[in-house]
């Protein structure tokens, strides 16, 4: 045991001695195992702040529910791909009541139509706006998120408006500047296409490009638009995202038949293949990394001990002979 201490403090010792020897040496040899560490852990970091976010975004996120556009188009031809195969190529309001009814993992359904371009008067004066129908939870659930718009003046349309087919409606704040000016929105009456609709609401979009409209989604077939096509939002909840997709699409495979993928799209950055490519991505500049490293380090005992190689064999000698 005597031996072995006396051993090991001679290689501590000569170990420290070299280190200062070869200084430059040395400070390679550290700087290349320093920054091999600091990378991987930079790396698994980044990884673990990564699936933060999207677990996040998964457990709080919405998602959009449309016809796949593989499943619409006329020219398919990938030949090993499954052909796409459906009833109708449309989805409806009874699509989305049966999502509503029949998929326990979803916390809420949001309906909107596709923007139509429409004629708004008050008063004498007149503008073309975009028109979009929607649910007054759409509106009110991304207000208080801050991800869409947030009112400037009055009210979103209650659900029990929407029910009733209240004609109610809400402006955005370059509509509102073009018919009323700073006047106030209490009392206001707004033409559309020949229906009187009560302003209840003003909103200030993030993207403030073009005047537009929102009224009930139950209101629009009166309209008359030449065409209206539905969009579908769902919001899953809480840790139950992977199970309202699966049940989403069971509903509206038994409903319109098999689109060749997913009805369901993600509203966050980041898809499954996308996180796959990453996280492939981060392993092998961790393996390089650590290759780099492990080269480094192997390079610096190796010499280490070539150089000494005569002083090693003369210490194992005389160790042999007490």
């Amino acid at each position: 045991m005597r031996n072995v201490s006396a051993v090991l403090r001679d290689i501590i010792s000569e170990a420290w001695h070299e280190i200062w020897r070869a200084k430059l040496r040395s400070l390679l040899a550290i700087l290349g195992i320093t920054v091999g560490a600091g990378a991987i852990t930079c790396l698994a970091g980044m990884h673990q702040v990564d699936r933060a976010f999207e677990a996040k975004a998964r457990a709080y996120g919405w998602v959009s529910i449309a016809i796949p556009r593989i499943a619409l188009d006329k020219d398919f031809q990938d030949p090993l791909a499954r052909k796409p195969h459906l009833t109708r190529e449309e989805l409806t309001l009874e699509d989305a009541e049966a999502i509503r009814q029949q998929c326990p993992s979803v916390e809420s359904v949001v309906i909107q139509d596709a923007p139509s371009s429409v004629t708004c008067k008050a008063g004498r004066r007149s503008a073309f706006a975009v028109c979009t129908g929607t649910s007054a939870h759409s509106a009110t659930e991304r207000e208080a998120r801050g991800e869409w718009q947030s009112l400037s003046a009055g009210r979103f349309f209650a659900p029990e408006e929407i029910a009733d087919r209240e004609h109610v409606v809400v402006i955005n704040a370059p509509l509102r500047k073009a018919l009323f000016g700073d006047e106030p929105l209490a009392g206001k009456i707004l033409r559309i296409n020949g229906y009187k609709y009560a302003i209840i609401g003003a909103v200030r979009d993030q993207n403030e490009i073009d005047d537009s409209v929102l009224i009930p989604y139950t209101c629009v077939e009166q309209l008359k638009l030449a065409h209206t096509r539905w969009f579908f939002q769902a919001r899953p909840k809480r840790h139950a995202w992977k199970r309202a997709v699966r049940d989403i699409d069971a509903v509206l495979v038994k409903r319109l038949g098999n689109p060749g993928q997913s009805f369901v799209a993600v509203d966050n950055p980041l898809s499954e293949s996308d996180d796959r490519s990453i996280l492939s991505f981060m392993g092998l500049l961790g393996f390089l990394t650590l290759l780099s490293t492990g080269v480094a380090t192997s390079n610096k005992t190796y010499m280490d001990v070539l150089e000494r190689l005569d002083q090693f064999a003369l210490r194992r000698a005389l160790l042999n002979l007490a």
